[in-house]
């Protein structure tokens, strides 16, 4: 079993007293049965199951290797986005084993590059000896220098899955005590209580399912103040009006807690096998 069926067997296995059963049903209640009615049904729905990147500063970073900055291992036929920052290039051999879902091909390079509140996406899947490091042709946006001096230095990077809540999902800390937590933490492996840093799939950072456009449509929670269940409400639901999107990539850089959030337009049980993919990823949802 992958990780999210594991925890889906635990929620059904899991002892709920009576206690916690009327505090589910009194936050239901609040905020107009948001959630599944079934307790169990509402937990196993809020899991997220996505790839926490780590670096590896002291390996070594090979042509065609998973790794974020430096320079990408391009072919002739592709070209370096001007003025565009490279983030980095994401081999899918790494991690398809992580695929639950089936969304990606069996193999190629997936490279992001990053422009303001933009974003453009190249894949490759052909032979890896037709790679070469390429070098910036023109200087990024004045905007982004930080950006780039951040993503400098390449590093190598692996994945690991991991499960988290949807953080709209507010049953979780109303329900569960800290023995539960430690008892969830310690019975699925790779639960944490929120996505990394940097990650693949998932939800983005500061983003949850489409948090920045929700705002955009429902205003500022604390401009709502009055009628902030009705608010909370609506967005728990936002991702259902964003049914051809889900998340790919989010990177929160080390300064200003600046955030990038690549979105695939595209239903996941579709997936992009295709190797056409790429230019069904929209970005950047940035934020702080």
């Amino acid at each position: 079993m992958n990780l999210l069926e594991i925890a889906k067997v635990f929620f059904e296995r899991f002892d709920f007293t009576e206690e916690q059963l009327e505090q589910y049903k009194e936050t239901n209640s609040k905020n107009d049965m948001v959630y599944p009615e079934n307790i169990k049904e509402g937990f196993q729905n809020a899991l997220v199951y996505f790839l926490e990147i780590d670096t590896h500063e002291n390996q070594p970073v090979t042509l065609g290797c998973s790794k974020l900055g430096g320079l990408p291992d391009l072919p002739e036929q592709l070209e370096f986005p001007e003025k565009y920052v490279f983030i980095g290039q994401f081999n899918i051999a790494d991690f398809k084993q992580f695929d639950i879902n089936n969304v990606f091909p069996d193999k190629g390079i997936i490279y992001l590059f990053s422009s303001i509140d933009c974003g453009k996406t190249l894949f490759y899947d052909g032979p890896m000896d037709q790679l070469k490091p390429r070098e910036y042709l023109n200087s990024v946006l004045s905007q982004d220098e930080q950006l780039q001096k951040e993503l400098e230095t390449e590093v190598r990077i692996s994945y690991t899955p991991k499960l988290t809540f949807n953080d709209m999902f507010y049953p979780k800390d109303r329900v569960l005590t800290e023995e539960d937590w430690i008892k969830l933490m310690g019975d699925i492996p790779g639960f944490s209580q929120h996505p990394s840093r940097i990650h693949l799939l998932g939800l983005g950072n500061y983003q949850q399912e489409g948090v920045s456009e929700a705002y955009d449509v429902l205003g500022d929670p604390n401009d709502h103040e009055d009628d902030f269940e009705e608010w909370i409400k609506l967005m728990y639901q936002f991702d259902k009006w964003l049914p051809n999107q889900f998340h790919f990539f989010s990177y929160e850089t080390n300064y200003g807690g600046f955030n990038m959030n690549f979105w695939v337009d595209s239903k996941m049980d579709e997936g992009f096998r295709d190797g056409n993919f790429h230019k069904k990823i929209i970005v950047v949802g940035s934020t702080t």
